[in-house]
């Protein structure tokens, strides 16, 4: 009995596998089987989230495929390479930045420079009138596409997000609904589609 169709870009969050009538099957979080021979795995994303360090305020990400670290010779006014980045690297950022040549440049808390459009940064704007002093919330930068998790006003954790896609065709336009809210359940894992 069909209980649902599944078309691309439809996700499962699989609890087990299991053999049945010579073939293998997902058993998802919510109950439901799916044949595996159908589906294929999505590797898991390189992106990881970062405490972020203490007295930091911003935290950088590097998105590019290749980066580099800089130095900045403020005598020299020179700004050269340092050594390499990898891709989803990420890290506190001073909040100090230098433009050279039209490229802008972020201090990193490890003293070395990011180039900004190597990546981005995440820094949380004011908190919602309803966040009562000392409570935890989050602010999501659709722009940047990042995360800030925070106590009160210390920022706690930091992350890359992927928000909604837009899309002409409104059957494939899911835009990120954006506003204040309240969270209301949390999930380890649930069944999702767009």
């Amino acid at each position: 009995l069909i209980e649902q169709r599944m078309v691309k870009g439809f996700f499962i969050a699989v609890d087990k596998t299991f053999g049945w009538n010579s073939r293998l099957w997902y058993k998802t979080t919510e109950g439901l089987v799916a044949p595996a021979d159908r589906m294929y795995i999505v590797k898991a994303p390189a992106s990881k989230g970062i405490d972020v360090p203490d007295g930091v305020k911003q935290v950088g990400f590097i998105t590019a495929a290749k980066a580099a670290k800089y130095t900045w010779d403020p005598e020299k006014k020179k700004i050269s390479v340092s050594g390499s980045v990898p891709r989803f690297a990420a890290f506190g950022l001073t909040g100090q930045t230098i433009s050279k040549e039209t490229i802008v440049y972020r201090q990193t808390s490890e003293g070395w420079w990011m180039k900004a459009i190597d990546g981005t940064w995440a820094e949380a704007g004011e908190a919602p009138s309803e966040v009562k002093p000392g409570e935890k919330w989050i602010d999501v930068n659709l722009t940047r596409k990042t995360l800030m998790a925070m106590a009160g006003d210390k920022p706690a954790y930091a992350a890359l997000i992927s928000p909604g896609r837009r899309n002409k065709n409104k059957k494939k336009d899911h835009p990120t609904i954006q506003g204040t809210f309240r969270i209301r359940e949390k999930h380890i894992a649930v069944t999702m589609d767009g």
